[in-house]
């Protein structure tokens, strides 16, 4: 048996790629965007998501979006809030996917979309991987990030901040914003990692925020 974690890219032109891949890979109002199930089933694709972003530009997105056949959102507060919608596949998303679920192959959630990709873990017989991977259809480029065992699939244990909410948290301790008493601004935060020192506020306050409510659950 073997576990990859592997990142695809939707690579050449967008309009080669499902819109709602693109919508939720790279748009600019979406923070962080987590798969949490899919169902795959011949021309249609079922996804439930957990989303940090701008609730009604999304909302506005998705209702444009011919391909997609219904969608539900329920928000749960602080620019925070879950999805489901069913989309028709166009030919190349439904390659992809009866590659990825070819035999007994298991595509592992979460799945962490950003950057115009989506990382996934994909798990099963060893012999049944290896031919998945290399048969993932062009223009999809796909990078292996980690080979191992069970023992590596992701489960509960995701990390609760996003990538740029670490960062800003690595910063404010690395320049002394929570020592006592308190040395560093915004500002310097948002010079540690390249941003306007609203966003740097914003990327602190989320991730506060999410620290709070899980130490406090």
């Amino acid at each position: 048996m073997k576990h990859l974690r592997l990142t695809i890219k939707a690579g050449g032109g967008q309009d080669e790629s499902a819109s709602m891949f693109q919508e939720l890979s790279n748009a600019p109002y979406l923070d962080r965007v987590v798969g949490l199930h899919l169902n795959a089933s011949d021309t249609r694709l079922g996804l439930l998501i957990y989303i940090e972003g701008d609730v009604d530009v999304f909302r506005n997105q998705i209702q444009q979006k011919a391909e997609v056949l219904d969608f539900a959102i329920m928000e749960t507060g602080d620019s925070c809030f879950y999805t489901y919608f069913q989309t028709e596949l166009n030919e190349l998303s439904q390659q992809l996917f009866a590659t990825l679920t070819r035999g007994s192959l298991l595509m592992v959630p979460p799945y962490m979309y950003g950057d115009g990709s989506v990382t996934i873990s994909l798990f099963g017989p060893t012999d049944e991987v290896q031919a998945a991977v290399a048969k993932v259809p062009a223009p999809f480029e796909v990078k292996v990030n980690e080979v191992s065992g069970l023992g590596a699939i992701p489960g509960l244990s995701e990390p609760l901040l996003s990538e740029r909410q670490h960062e800003a948290l690595e910063a404010a301790k690395d320049i002394g914003y929570y020592d006592i008493p308190r040395q560093g601004t915004y500002e310097d935060i948002a010079a540690r990692i390249g941003c306007a020192s609203s966003t740097a506020a914003e990327h602190l306050r989320k991730a506060e925020s999410k620290i709070i409510r899980a130490t406090l659950l």
